[in-house]
Parts: structure tokens; C-alpha cells; sequence
């Protein structure tokens, strides 16, 4: 009989723990054993006791939420390739619940784990806004846009573009203005 693991990784913009355990568990439909790791546990205990386990237990499947998941045991290509070297020589059949994964070879190693980076980089930037608006700071470029100036203008009869050459602003920040104020 196969052996069925599965691994997730939780973190602030991620579905919990909990969530994607539940779903994997659904998904499979068999004894699967879950490792996990979050954000913040640099050790990757649940990753490294992934490894050892999938090592004992070839032609075993591998179960995880989402792309993101993995991402967490590469820190350099050369791990991914190591990674994708193992999975290949224990014949270690990867499901993914929430992406595609494409057939595993030599040739798009480096294409999935582009797409897993990108994944990644994305997470990292959500996580960050969360903290500074967590923390009170502003996030984004502060707004151009003064909507009482906009409709004391435009009320005045200016024009879009005569308001935006007075508030020196583009004529899509006084429509953008203008549909605030109406709405």
C-alpha cells in the first residue's frame, strides 16, 4: 500500500493550518500524514521530517495546499533541483489541491520554481503591508486626490481638464475625484 503525506505551510496571508489540513485530508481521501511549518519557524522541522519520511517510503504520494508550500525548503535552485532529485528517485507522486503542476522534468524545474518565487515574493509583499498597517503606518503613495477641492471646481463649472491643470493632477485623478463625490 502507498504511503500518503502531506505538507502545508501557515502564515498571516494564508488559510490556516487547520483549513488546509482539513482540505488535504478531504482531498486525498487516505491516511495521510501532515507535516507542517509556518513563517516563522526558520528550522523547517516539519519540512526535514517530510524529507526522511518520503526517503523510508518510496512510490509514496505527496499531498500539499498549494505551490507556496514548497517554497519553503528552497532557499537557492540548487536545493529545488535537490528537492526535485529526490521526488524523482523515490518515484514520489506530487498532488497540488490549488495549482497545476506541470510533468516534472530537467527542462521546467527552473520554470516552476520561477513561478513558485513569484508566488512567494507576492506573499512577502502582503505580509509586509499587513504589518505597517498594523502598525499604524500608511501604505502606498499618499493620495494626490483632494475630493472637496475637486468639487468646488467642478460645481464652479470647470472642466475635467481645467481643474486638473489647476490642481495640477491628471484628468483621471478629478474623474476618479469626481465619481467619489457622487457616489
Amino acid at each position: 500500500m502507498k504511503s500518503a503525506f502531506g505538507y502545508i505551510r501557515s502564515g498571516p496571508t494564508r488559510p490556516s493550518a487547520a483549513k488546509q489540513s482539513d482540505e488535504l485530508k478531504q482531498f486525498s481521501k487516505a491516511g495521510l500524514t501532515i507535516y507542517s511549518d509556518s513563517n516563522s519557524n526558520k528550522s523547517r522541522s516539519g519540512y526535514l521530517q517530510l524529507i526522511d519520511s518520503l526517503a523510508s517510503n518510496p512510490k509514496s504520494e505527496l499531498f500539499i495546499y498549494d505551490l507556496v508550500s514548497l517554497d519553503i525548503c528552497f532557499a537557492n535552485l540548487t536545493q529545488y533541483l535537490e528537492f526535485f532529485a529526490l521526488i524523482e528517485k523515490y518515484e514520489i507522486k506530487i498532488i497540488c489541491l490549488k495549482d497545476s503542476i506541470p510533468l516534472l522534468t530537467p527542462l521546467n524545474f527552473k520554470s516552476l520554481y520561477e513561478k513558485i518565487s513569484k508566488q512567494l515574493h507576492k506573499e512577502h509583499i502582503q505580509t509586509s503591508f499587513l504589518k505597517r498597517k498594523a502598525n499604524g503606518l500608511t501604505v502606498g503613495r499618499p493620495s494626490q486626490r483632494n475630493d472637496f477641492k475637486i468639487q468646488k471646481l467642478r460645481q464652479e463649472g470647470l472642466t475635467y481638464r481645467e481643474i486638473a491643470q489647476r490642481l495640477k493632477v491628471s484628468i483621471g485623478v478629478v474623474q476618479r475625484g469626481v465619481k467619489a463625490c457622487e457616489a
